[in-house]
């Protein structure tokens, strides 16, 4: 079973990253210190995806996207997530 709430936080830091990265666009003056926030939330992001949300079959690392499909793209076995 996928915990929900490592799917929750890999979303809001994916988001908090990326809204961080265009702010580092838009805003000359914190332009360094926006973009390495960015950054630091992407790779803790991607770092949680790695680490936690894999198929508890196989150990393959899932796609977040498609966690609604209910079956590992590539075990093809059942996988829940904690409501």
């Amino acid at each position: 079973m996928i915990s929900k709430k490592y799917v929750n936080m890999y979303m809001v830091l994916t988001l908090v990253g990326l809204l961080s990265l265009i702010a580092a666009l838009m805003i000359e003056k914190y332009k360094v210190i926006l973009f390495i926030i960015g950054v630091v939330f992407m790779i803790i992001s991607t770092y949680i995806n790695i680490k936690y949300i894999r198929c508890p079959h196989c150990d393959t690392v899932l796609n977040v996207t498609k966690l609604n499909t209910k079956k590992c793209p590539h075990c093809k076995k059942h996988i829940e997530v904690e409501k």
